[in-house]
């Protein structure tokens, strides 16, 4: 059960409001330069790494980063990404790796800074498998994913006969892309002191193009690195990708586009929009009268508009009119009282209780907790939770994410004795001290614990943080909402009694704790309380 009502905050005092986007875009990116055997050391990969965040991050793309990376860190890195392209399974998800990288016996291994390697039996305690990278996108079962891996560079490790330089050619699974910065054997440059390699460099300067297909950027990246390196270094891909990924469509991020179908033709001179796609999706799947009610409603002006209004029609029961009763007069006493309707009826009774989800949003432990009665009745909360450091200087403030590392900006004022405006990237709110007759400490205005109240997107949302003076922070928000909902025959549909906002799907039964819910926001399994 995923509501469609998404809503991220920004923590010590920094509001994000809600968060419409079109299909979710997830990246892992790592780049090791400083490697613990000197020999190894290289210059410019975490330039790579960080040049690669900025281009994704200006395509729409959520990105977990690791600079210099340990062993254990790849890891935990890669269970992480894979986790989160799970939560939707129209996601597209990307894995970039800058830094040293060999095959052995067809296997390619990604090298850890904290490496100790002499010969090829030690690459299996010391080194990453990338397929272990392949394997993490298979169980995701998303739509779309790329890996690039820059890892071809000429390196002094030990040469053995089973271990040699390069990479070797993996096969993409369905709905793969898989680009290397050179071809299966050869080396890649690493480029000159304090820029990037060859290949990021034109990569970077590739994606940022408007409305250029995922494989034609290739092309002309393998272009632009055959012209840098006077044809000594081509890049190299496998595909195995259905219709065209954009970066950057025609003046937005869009998505993979999915195969026409003969029943959903996209309106002429119009491109649907991600979400508008994976709604249509959801309610194609579902093929019930209020999943395309909710669609259409959703979607008035939608491409699919015209298949809606046929699914609906073709799935609304007919009525056969009643013939008109004769006025009789009876007595008032014998008139059959009008009986209380619920909201939404039924609800199967192995839903009613109380469920509850557990998952991260936009870099916050978040958690749902659903009450469902059996009169259509539904009470959800939302728990947001965060803690980290904060720095704070000149009214611009820095925080930075104990669990993520994630770090986010923005600016304060105060405006009163015991309250401050704080600035985010999607608005201004307000916050006040707790303590009875504190007020703002002049030499760290952020200090003590703040409350504000705001409303985002409709839903009126609580927020408390503790900003602690070692520069730690801990914050909690709450948000909750009362919901006319149905639930039987392995369809559900909910509505905010707040917002308006409708959502609808499917729910299987997995054993009498554990529900399965999927709509247009993705699969997760809630647990009874």
């Amino acid at each position: 059960m995923r509501f469609s009502l998404r809503v991220c905050v920004f923590f010590v005092l920094l509001p994000s409001l809600p968060c419409v986007a079109a299909e979710t875009r997830i990246a892992l990116i790592i780049g090791n330069s400083d490697y613990a055997n000197a020999n190894l050391k290289l210059t410019n990969p975490v330039n790579d790494a960080n040049a690669m965040q900025r281009a994704l991050k200006a395509a729409g793309f959520d990105t977990i980063v690791r600079l210099n990376a340990k062993r254990v860190d790849f890891y935990r890195a890669v269970d992480e990404f894979g986790t989160r392209i799970g939560r939707d399974p129209h996601a597209v998800g990307l894995f970039y790796y800058a830094g040293h990288g060999v095959q052995a016996e067809g296997v390619n291994y990604l090298i850890p800074v904290d490496a100790d390697i002499q010969s090829e039996a030690d690459l299996d305690a010391n080194a990453f498998d990338a397929g272990r990278v392949l394997r993490a996108m298979k169980t995701a079962q998303n739509e779309m994913n790329i890996v690039i891996l820059d890892a071809c560079r000429d390196n002094p490790l030990p040469k053995t006969r089973g271990m040699e330089r390069g990479l070797a050619r993996m096969d993409a699974p369905s709905g793969t892309f898989i680009a290397y910065a050179a071809a299966p054997g050869q080396s890649a440059q690493d480029g000159a002191s304090g820029t990037n390699g060859v290949f990021t460099g034109e990569l970077v300067k590739a994606m940022a193009e408007t409305g250029v297909p995922l494989e034609q950027m290739f092309k002309k990246v393998i272009a632009g690195v055959k012209a840098d390196t006077h044809g000594s270094q081509q890049p190299w891909s496998e595909a195995s990708i259905q219709g065209d990924f954009y970066f950057h469509g025609a003046g937005q991020p869009a998505a993979s586009t999915p195969p026409a179908t003969a029943t959903a033709p996209p309106a002429a001179g119009r491109s649907p929009a991600a979400d508008e796609i994976a709604a249509y999706k959801a309610a194609e799947a579902s093929n019930t009268l209020a999943g395309w009610q909710i669609f259409k409603r959703n979607y008035p002006n939608s491409a699919y508009a015209a298949t809606a209004d046929i699914r609906i029609a073709s799935l609304t029961p007919s009525r056969v009119a009643a013939p008109a009763p004769r006025e009789v007069q009876a007595p008032p006493q014998t008139q059959p009282q009008p009986q209380p309707q619920p909201a939404w009826s039924p609800v199967d009774p192995a839903l009613v209780g109380t469920f509850e989800y557990d998952t991260v949003y936009n870099y916050y432990d978040q958690q749902y907790v659903a009450t469902i009665s059996a009169d259509g009745k539904c009470h959800l909360t939302i728990i947001q939770g965060e803690s980290g450091t904060y720095q704070q200087a000149f009214g611009i403030l820095h925080t930075t994410g104990a669990k993520t590392h994630h770090s986010r900006t923005g600016t304060f004022r105060q405006v009163s004795g015991n309250s401050i405006a704080v600035n985010g990237e999607a608005g201004t709110v307000v916050y006040q001290l707790v303590q009875p007759g504190a007020t703002v400490n002049p030499r760290n205005p952020l200090l003590g614990t703040w409350h504000a109240v705001f409303v985002s997107g409709g839903a009126t949302w609580d927020i408390t943080s503790q900003n602690n003076a070692n520069g730690t922070f801990e914050a909690r928000a709450r948000f909750e909402d009362s919901l006319n909902c149905g639930y039987s025959n392995n369809q559900w549909h909910v509505t905010s009694t707040i917002t308006g906002q409708s959502d609808g799907g499917t729910y299987r039964i997995i054993d009498a704790r554990n529900i399965e819910f999927t709509g247009n926001q993705g699969t997760a399994i809630w647990r009874r309380r």
